[in-house]
Parts: C-alpha cells; sequence; structure tokens
C-alpha cells in the first residue's frame, strides 16, 4: 500500500510489486483471478478461515464461467514480444508467440524486432493431443478466420491459473494445490502427488507420512502404532466408483469401513455414501491397474518444471523433483498393505468373497514390496567397515 497526495488530500492506493501478477507472460483471466484473491485475502474485514472460503467458492464459480464458454477470447490472450527476428529463433518450434509470427509472415502480414505478440492456447482439430503448445498458439484475429477453433480451457487452468493462484496463497493455511485444483475442476490427487515428491526431495527422500511424525514427537509408542503412522495419510490412488449413486469411494472406505455390526465382514466392498455393495473381484482388478499405473508413472521418470511456465513436466533433466519419487511408490503399497491388513479384525461369514479378495490384494502388494529396494536396510552397507566384511540382509 503506498500513499499519493493529490492537492491537500492523501489518497491510500495499492501497489504490487514482486508477485506472479505483474508479470505480463499470463493471460488478463489469471492475473485478474489472482488479484481479486490477493485483495481478498489481505482485506481485514474478513478472518482467514472466511477468506480462504470465500477463495475456494471464487475460483469454482470462475472455473465454470469458464467451462461454460462465458469468457471473452480476450481475456485468454497471452502476450510476448520478439528479441530477435522470428526466423532466427533457433528452438522456433518450441515457442509460441515465434510460432504465431511465422504464421503472420506467411499471411504478408510483416513482424519486427520487438514488436508484441498475442496468442491463444487452443485445441487445434486435426492435430492430435500430442501437439506441442507452440503448434497449438494461434493469434486471436485466427479465431475469426476459424469457425473450429476453440481455447483450451484444460490448459489455462492447469498452466496459468492454479500455478498463479497456488502461488500467491503458499502460506495461507487451509489450502493448498490439491484443494485449489479441485475448486478449478482439475484432478487434485495428481498435485497432491506432487507434493509429496517435493516434500520427500526437500527432506533427502524420507517425507514425512501424514501426522506420523508428529504422533512421534509426542508419543514415542506411536513410533510403533501402525493406525497413527498412517492416519492422515493421503493416497494418490483414486480408489472405486460406485455402480449406482457414481460416487468415488476411497480405498480406505472400502478396506477399512466402520462396521458395529455382527456381520461385519460384509461391509467390506461397500459404498459409504449410499451402502450399495461393490464387486470385491472388480475392486481387486481395479487396484492392480492402478498400482500398475503407479509403477509405470514411476518408471518414465517425469521431472517437475516449477521455473518452467509452459512446460508441466520432461524426462530431458537428469536431475530435478520426480513427480512420483520412490518414496511415494513405497508409501502408497505400504499404506494398501495396512489396509488389507484390517480384513482379519472383522467378524461373521463372508458372503461375497470379500475376504479372498482382500488377501489377493494383500499378497499383491507385498510382492511389490519385496521387490522395493527402500523396503529392505542392508546390514552389510552399513556394518561392513566396522567388521571388516558384509554382513548379509
Amino acid at each position: 500500500m503506498k500513499v499519493v497526495t493529490k492537492g491537500d488530500k492523501r489518497v491510500f492506493e495499492s501497489e504490487i510489486k514482486g508477485l506472479d501478477i505483474v508479470r505480463r507472460d499470463w493471460c488478463g483471466l489469471a492475473k485478474d483471478i489472482g488479484q481479486e484473491v490477493l485483495m481478498k485475502v489481505l482485506c481485514c474485514e474478513l478472518g482467514k478461515e472466511e477468506a480462504v472460503h470465500w477463495t475456494h467458492a471464487f475460483l469454482t464459480s470462475k472455473a465454470q464461467e469458464m467451462d461454460e464458454g462465458k469468457v471473452p477470447l480476450e481475456r485468454y490472450v497471452i502476450v510476448k514480444s520478439l528479441t530477435k527476428d522470428p526466423k532466427d529463433y533457433p528452438d522456433a518450434k518450441n515457442q509460441p508467440h515465434v510460432q504465431v509470427a511465422l504464421r503472420l509472415v506467411q499471411r504478408g502480414r510483416p513482424v519486427s524486432v520487438g514488436e508484441e505478440i498475442p496468442y491463444v492456447i487452443c485445441n487445434v482439430t486435426g492435430e492430435g493431443p500430442k501437439s506441442s503448445l507452440a503448434e497449438r498458439a494461434r493469434h486471436p484475429h485466427e479465431f475469426q478466420l476459424d469457425a473450429s477453433l476453440r481455447v483450451d480451457i484444460e490448459w489455462y487452468k492447469k498452466q496459468q491459473v492454479h500455478p498463479l493462484v497456488t502461488r500467491l496463497l503458499g502460506p495461507v493455511e487451509g489450502t493448498d494445490a490439491a484443494r485449489i485444483a479441485e475448486c478449478l475442476g482439475m484432478d487434485g490427487s495428481r498435485f497432491a502427488q506432487a507434493a509429496s515428491a517435493r516434500a520427500a526431495a526437500e527432506e533427502g527422500g524420507v517425507a514425512e507420512i501424514g501426522g506420523f511424525v508428529e504422533a512421534v514427537s509426542a508419543d514415542v509408542n506411536a513410533l510403533f502404532d501402525r493406525k497413527a503412522h498412517w492416519k492422515e495419510f493421503r493416497s494418490s490412488l483414486p480408489g472405486m466408483q460406485c455402480p449406482k449413486c457414481k460416487v468415488m469411494a476411497p480405498w480406505k472406505e472400502l478396506l477399512q469401513p466402520q462396521a458395529w455390526e455382527a456381520d461385519a465382514v460384509n461391509a467390506l466392498f461397500c459404498c459409504s455414501t449410499c451402502k450399495e455393495p461393490i464387486n470385491p473381484r472388480v475392486a481387486q482388478n481395479l487396484l492392480t491397474m492402478q498400482l500398475r499405473a503407479l509403477l509405470k508413472e514411476h518408471s518414465e521418470g517425469w521431472v517437475m518444471c516449477p521455473d518452467d511456465n509452459y512446460i508441466e513436466k520432461t524426462r530431458r533433466f537428469t536431475h530435478g523433483k520426480n513427480l512420483v519419487s520412490e518414496r511415494t511408490v513405497l508409501s502408497e503399497l505400504e499404506y494398501i498393505e495396512h489396509l488389507c491388513e484390517a480384513e482379519q479384525g472383522y467378524s461373521g461369514e463372508d458372503k461375497r468373497g470379500c475376504r479372498d479378495a482382500t488377501q489377493v490384494m494383500r499378497d499383491s502388494t507385498r510382492r511389490l514390496l519385496e521387490c522395493n529396494g527402500y523396503n529392505w536396510v542392508d546390514c552389510g552397507q552399513i556394518f561392513g567397515s566396522v567388521f571388516g566384511q558384509a554382513v548379509g540382509k
């Protein structure tokens, strides 16, 4: 806040410096959303919790406007200046504004060094989903020439609105990247998974799992309590959709339900919302597919690119924060194993094959854990120099 003197009056005006909303490589929509959120959070009239609730509702309404096509095209425009002739860029294929400038030259419209080139990222019919960002950049005037062009709403949510708002609200308690993604209609589990990988990298590969560290600091006995270990753990595995009410049921509700009746084992694999039974074999196969997808994503070696405004992930870097780290894979496998172990505590006659399905899920998870190097401690490597020889595991 700064004070401006106008004649005999002193007027207070806001002045923003050093934040993303003052940078020129964000579209107008992202800037406006970021500024409204910033002003509301800094407003003295609202409390901290009220400001967070207002932000979540505001982002939800803005996402709905984007999905319904109520946002004008000019709000999506990104402007970037040319530092050299478009033909002189060695990496022109990766620069959206350069590709737009070359398209302007092809149509006979001259461009000069230092000129600001506006462009919009869109879904181009016929180029396929694997087309690069630069290939999907178009001049705003091209939308009048080609009626098939559509703004890539998902890209603007993921690469413009979400990162800008997330950085602004980083120090604010009560929200995080995953919650903001959910407000924008995106998959929040991916951002929760990325946050877990970032924590693992910052802590040297040993991430804090939920409230486990806090529980241990308060009670040493909690170190051996598996319930405290996984109490606040947030899994990135989506769970299973109820065939009746279409609500996603997490694995914790399917494998560790709150059941008080005598026939408690049949409470397994039931939707917690409508109590509809779910086929245990279908759930067993779905968990196998989700674990395979997790291992595949880890093996692909995707690395986060926090400093790049246009690339979400890459495999070109040999170092960086992995989206799915080794610690993340180990935590997910141990968590599923812990959930499956609860089956032994449920009484009653199994009428739907819940026990058999749970045991198969537990055995499959344990086989994967036995192949995970983080699941073992090499005593030979630790004590070999002490005893002068290698000691077995």
